[in-house]
């Protein structure tokens, strides 16, 4: 079949078999889109959940974290690394083994996607003590998942010839997501973005993923700072030497990033410090 005849409907139809959360992921998502909740319905769901409730607080109490406390229940971890992050690292969990795939059409090794995943997350998690906006709770999940659109091109990029694919890994000098329109008549970040919805997740989250590349275009002041939080994990994640790019120097720190969100120079530069220092942990947290 040829991409170019297909429209975002039919390929997120495709991917509708994967579904990456659990029940209990489902549940969060659910109970976080409702305009009031308590952290009591939050620790009761993912308390219901052993590898879940392990990673929280794995996730809590690791070195990188910040905090010199311990956490031994799921109430006190969920301070401490919000809900937005426990919905991320069930996302993680179920995401995990698609992910690590290895993607050729896009130049990638097995790993190499999750690994920048994994690492714009991170970004996104430590970068509240770089930033001076807040960072929305979406943010971490929608910087896990922002190239998930990545997987649903490339598992039809087999019926394609070799030059559509030498299009997609950017030979052609387009940056990934010209190339995708130019090819496909749609992105990575739009079929992202549509599966977040289709899988249940907030608005907030498909926003991060739709805008990454372009937050300025996001329809509200909410969705162009997730597009400028995800867009500053992925600017990390390639700046530590895991990004997604054939020509990295498309994928920049720039003034508008700064801006929004109120991060200097130095301060990037300490957060990818930060995030290279404790990737293989944060790899590790969401190992199989």
């Amino acid at each position: 079949m040829n991409l170019a005849t297909l429209d975002i409907d039919s390929l997120v139809r495709k991917a509708s078999g994967f579904k990456p959360l659990s029940t209990p992921g489902l549940r969060l998502s659910k109970v976080m889109r409702q305009s009031s909740w308590t952290s009591v319905e939050l620790a009761e769901i993912v308390d219901g959940d052993v590898e879940l409730r392990e990673r929280v607080l794995d996730w809590a109490n690791r070195s990188g974290s910040g905090s010199q406390r311990q956490f031994h229940n799921i109430e006190g971890a969920l301070i401490r690394v919000g809900p937005g992050l426990a919905l991320g690292l069930a996302a993680g969990l179920s995401v995990r083994k698609w992910m690590q795939q290895a993607l050729p059409e896009y130049g990638l090794s097995e790993g190499e996607l999750w690994k920048h995943s994994v690492a714009a997350a991170m970004a996104v998690d430590l970068a509240r003590n770089f930033c001076r906006t807040p960072i929305a709770p979406e943010a971490f999940c929608a910087a896990l998942l922002h190239d998930v659109g990545k997987l649903v091109l490339a598992s039809h990029l087999h019926d394609r010839s070799a030059g559509s694919q030498e299009c997609v890994d950017e030979s052609h000098g387009l940056n990934g997501q010209e190339a995708e329109v130019e090819t496909f008549n749609t992105c990575h970040t739009e079929l992202g973005a549509r599966l977040s919805a289709h899988w249940q997740l907030s608005l907030g989250t498909a926003d991060g993923i739709r805008f990454h590349h372009s937050p300025i275009l996001g329809p509200t002041a909410h969705a162009r700072r997730l597009g400028n939080l995800v867009a500053l994990g992925d600017v990390v994640a390639t700046a530590i030497g895991v990004g997604c790019e054939t020509d990295p120097s498309k994928v920049k720190f720039t003034p508008a990033i700064a801006g929004s969100l109120g991060i200097s120079l130095e301060g990037f530069d300490s957060l990818c410090r930060e995030v290279q220092r404790g990737l293989e942990d944060g790899l590790e947290l969401l190992a199989a």
